[in-house]
């Protein structure tokens, strides 16, 4: 009895948060954007993150993590704001504040001292109506029902709410600056992710022995046998000095047989003649960048040269098993 009552309460309590983050999914997309187009222009050079209480360490978090890619992030306790902290609140500087009611007095003192100074302050409220709401140039709205924490002495909900968004604003703004793997790695030298991520290449691609090939001549038929045979996901062209002449990949053939009913058609309309390419004394930080950066879709796969010859490929997928071997699943 007391392990089925157990059981309840954890799925009950799992199930107030997965409808907190689905409320939330309603309402702050278009916060968040606006927040980060906002940040976008204005460019900061440094972010102040305030927050009292458990709201503190989501904003602390979000400090440490920005920081991991290269922006000049720092976290001040609210107790120490205004006995001298706010001497951090520097020209060309934005503040990003967490507060669930949105009506802590050193916070709002803080938005207001802000204002004072002509500072820009974005802030995530569960009450956007606050002090601190009406101190800010942008508010993303956490607010939520108080049906949906499930303990009333508890804020759980709230703070799940609070990170995802935080996580919201992290994503765009790697985005929006071009952050990438590659400023992960090179704050994180010592860590067992940033050590995965210096690697070489050679530590994760496939060889070209490995992967389907294919010439001018092939069809359908040829190919996708070729590829069924060495699933990587994609088929190579080369000439005879193995220098690369195109590839096709999964979502090539796909979209070749959705089309075309006769397998023997030449496979010479659809090649790629021109793809990204890596060279083998990279990084799989930088393979992982060059891939995620790609705009406006993300490339899966990218032939692998060494002095002009292509002599492999490497996947996300191949990432992704190097990963998991260095850092853990």
């Amino acid at each position: 009895m007391i392990e089925r009552n157990l059981s309840y309460e954890i799925e009950t309590a799992l199930n107030s948060e997965i409808l907190g983050v689905q409320n939330l999914k309603t309402r702050i997309e278009k916060d968040i954007l606006e927040a980060v187009q906002f940040i976008s222009e204005l460019n900061p050079q440094t972010y102040v993150l305030l927050g009292s209480g458990k709201s503190g360490y989501v904003a602390a978090r979000l400090a440490a993590s920005l920081r991991s890619i290269g922006f000049s992030a720092h976290f001040l306790q609210s107790g120490e704001l205004l006995h001298g902290d706010v001497g951090a609140f520097l020209e060309n500087s934005l503040l990003i504040i967490f507060s669930n009611s949105g009506n802590t007095y050193e916070l709002v003192r803080s938005s207001e001292i802000a204002r004072e100074r002509r500072l820009p302050v974005i802030s995530f409220l569960g009450n956007r109506n606050s002090d601190i709401g009406r101190s800010s140039n942008y508010v993303v709205d956490l607010s939520f029902s108080s049906n949906l924490e499930y303990s009333n002495f508890l804020p759980t909900v709230s703070i799940t709410t609070a990170t995802v968004a935080a996580n919201c604003l992290l994503s765009g703004m790697a985005y929006i600056f071009n952050r990438s793997a590659t400023d992960f790695a090179k704050n994180h030298p010592d860590g067992s992710l940033g050590g995965f991520l210096g690697l070489p290449i050679m530590e994760a691609m496939t060889p070209l022995d490995q992967v389907a090939q294919f010439d001018i001549h092939s069809t359908v038929n040829y190919v996708a046998k070729e590829m069924t045979k060495f699933p990587k996901g994609v088929a190579i062209m080369k000439d005879e000095k193995n220098s690369l002449l195109g590839l096709l990949t999964d979502g090539d053939m796909r979209r070749i047989l959705s089309a075309y009913l006769d397998n023997e058609i030449s496979i010479e309309q659809f090649i790629t003649y021109t793809p990204t390419v890596i060279d083998i004394n990279e990084t799989l930080a930088n393979a992982l960048s060059t891939m995620t950066s790609n705009k406006p879709k993300r490339i899966s796969v990218l032939p692998v040269t060494k002095n002009g010859e292509v002599i492999g490929v490497i996947t996300m997928n191949d990432i992704e098993q190097r990963r998991n071997i260095n850092v853990g699943s």
